[in-house]
């Protein structure tokens, strides 16, 4: 068994806890918004379009799967596959 004796926590500052899955969920993040985008200068298109398709994919996947996220995530309801 390979044992890790890191700790997730990489800070604690009161009740804010940032942990070393959410400093890499905000690398990837902002990486998978400047990369396109400076792709997209280079190449000559417009860089607002690509921006304001990216928040209409994000909304509309939050305005799609909702009623899944509540009922799984906020309920208490747990998903069972039979």
């Amino acid at each position: 068994m390979i044992t890790i004796d890191i700790d997730p926590i990489l800070i604690s500052l009161g009740p804010f806890s940032l942990s070393w899955h959410s400093l890499f969920m905000v690398i990837a993040i902002a990486v998978g918004v400047w990369l396109p985008a400076k792709l997209a200068a280079k190449a000559g298109l417009p860089v607002d379009r690509l921006y304001s398709l990216d928040s209409t994919k994000r909304s509309g996947f939050l305005l799609s799967y909702w009623p899944l996220l509540y009922l799984f995530c906020f309920s208490g309801k747990s998903l069972s596959v039979s």
